[in-house]
């Protein structure tokens, strides 16, 4: 797991390779925070929900720079409950969101101890 943040193209095939999202789940939950890995989580789950919904036929997601995809996947996930998606697409759509949340966390923590710093 340590070495996760320096290469995340490899931690990221082995992500795809895992079977279920909730296997990619206990392997996220198990590494360190950080912003790569939470970045890291969160396009792992755009890459999961775009690949099993109908717009998948849309193009290779992978050709697609990972920031237009999550975009473009963040912002339909933002607009339905977690329940309105088919069901083998709802783990990921959760862990998307909370892997989205965490981020936000985290970056609020970071400028916290900035500010502990300079007072």
């Amino acid at each position: 797991m340590e070495y996760s943040d320096l290469d995340t193209h490899l931690m990221l095939s082995y992500l795809l390779a895992l079977p279920q999202v909730t296997a990619a789940d206990q392997l996220f939950s198990k590494m360190a925070v950080s912003k790569v890995s939470l970045q890291l989580a969160i396009y792992y789950a755009c890459l999961q929900i775009y690949a099993r919904t109908a717009e998948s036929s849309n193009g290779e997601p992978l050709l697609c720079p990972p920031a237009t995809l999550m975009s473009h996947v963040i912002s339909h996930v933002i607009g339905h409950t977690t329940a309105e998606w088919p069901v083998g697409v709802q783990p990921a759509v959760e862990l998307l969101q909370c892997y989205r949340t965490q981020l936000c966390d985290h970056g609020v923590s970071l400028q916290l101890a900035i500010i502990r710093l300079l007072d």
